[in-house]
């Protein structure tokens, strides 16, 4: 599965930092506001989504999306928690 971050306002990638009508900036801000169906807060700004419809990464792989497709999170110091 795809992993894509959503960029923030104002960062190259991002869209713009006030109100605009560009069609690329629209679609980035219309993604940001959708509602995650994991966990149904919005997915927001610099958030990692995965999938369709999109969700956070963190919730796909909490809830096991995709049959495997997405790795468990790991710690990088064995015996503690994430």
């Amino acid at each position: 599965m795809e992993i894509l971050t959503i960029a923030t306002p104002g960062e190259p990638a991002g869209p713009c930092r006030g109100s605009c009508g560009h069609s690329a900036c629209l679609s980035i801000r219309r993604l940001a506001s959708e509602r995650c169906p994991q966990c149904h807060l919005m997915l927001g700004f610099g958030a990692k989504v995965t999938g369709t419809p999109p969700m956070h990464l963190r919730c796909a792989r909490t809830s096991g999306v995709a049959d495997g497709d997405i790795p468990p999170q790991t710690s990088p110091r064995p015996n503690r928690p994430i």
